[in-house]
């Protein structure tokens, strides 16, 4: 059943994540609105790893499935994780 003039629900979701901001910033990975939407069955995160150190962009990457696995306790979206710039990582 849908409402007339309502917002389809979305499935699947892509999220552009670059570690650098996050760990540069000092912030944590703050899932906001995509926590809350139930229909989601794939989260499809863009992480931009250029510039991190690999336990940087792992650390980023545990938050994420952590912060799936506590919104979407029942029934968690397939996580497809897909990184950039993997060969300009600090080594």
């Amino acid at each position: 059943m849908s409402v007339q003039g309502a917002m389809p629900s979305p499935q699947v979701i892509n999220l552009n994540i670059c570690v650098r901001h996050i760990k540069l910033d000092n912030r944590c990975l703050d899932l906001g609105l995509v926590g809350k939407i139930s229909s989601l069955q794939v989260i499809k995160a863009h992480v931009i790893c250029s510039l991190c150190f690999p336990t940087e962009v792992e650390e980023v990457e545990a938050e994420l499935r952590q912060a799936i696995d506590i919104h979407h306790a029942s029934n968690p979206p397939t996580l497809e994780i897909i990184r950039y710039g993997e060969d300009k990582m600090v080594n």
